[in-house]
């Protein structure tokens, strides 16, 4: 009855810390994915800074349009929606030529 008691607990203790690793990874996932988008921001917040809100076509195909799609692809789909709002917010994204590019983004268009 003792070892059974035992090989219980030794059970349960081992779904808990399964539990609490897969928790943990699921944070740490998490926390990657929030910096992937807090630095895509910062860094197109600086660029905007530097460019007094203006970007030239080489700009925007050079540096803004492989940035943007180095982050939508690390990103999951709230926060993919989060950038393409501060894109078209920020007027990167229009019906204009002067929009950025966004094709093989790993977006699903039905």
């Amino acid at each position: 009855m003792r070892r059974e008691q035992e090989s219980n607990i030794s059970v349960s203790q081992a779904l808990t810390t399964d539990r609490q690793h897969k928790h943990d990874i699921s944070l740490a996932d998490n926390l990657q994915i929030e910096s992937v988008l807090v630095s895509y921001l910062k860094k197109m917040t600086d660029l905007f800074d530097k460019n007094n809100f203006t970007f030239s076509k080489s700009v925007r195909v050079s540096i803004i349009r492989p940035k943007t799609l180095s982050a939508l692809c690390q990103l999951d789909p709230a926060r993919k929606t989060q950038l393409i709002q501060f894109l078209y917010e920020s007027e990167l994204i229009t019906t204009s030529t002067k929009s950025v590019e966004l094709e093989w983004c790993g977006f699903a268009w039905h």
